[in-house]
């Protein structure tokens, strides 16, 4: 392996053990591209005002960050409105803070990332 492709090559990232939404769950870290393609999406969402897409796409990306049993992600079982509707928003809002936390190495990590 070059040290390029060693550079390049994706870590193994273990699933950690998040508290959200009633219980705890495998959540997979994401990326700092992913992080930062969320975060373009959400902001072109609130410029546009419409609460349903944010709620929606807020759900997908939990989803996406849940792992089952077999360490797929939740995504592929549960639709994010099935989310929505069974958890109030201050819990779904919650969780997307505890799924960031967990990708930034918990919320030690979430606080310096906003001070750079």
């Amino acid at each position: 392996m070059t040290l390029k492709s060693k550079l390049l090559a994706p870590p193994k990232r273990e699933p950690i053990q998040v508290k959200m939404l009633e219980g705890k769950f495998p959540v997979q870290r994401m990326s700092t591209a992913r992080l930062s393609e969320i975060d373009a999406k959400m902001a072109e969402l609130r410029s546009k005002g419409v609460t349903d897409d944010i709620n929606l796409y807020t759900a997908g990306v939990i989803l996406d960050s849940i792992l089952d049993e077999k360490g797929k992600p939740m995504s592929k079982s549960v639709k994010p409105q099935q989310l929505l509707e069974t958890y109030p928003p201050g819990q779904i809002a919650e969780a997307l803070n505890a799924v960031y936390s967990a990708s930034y190495g918990g919320s030690e990590g979430v606080e310096a990332a906003k001070k750079d």
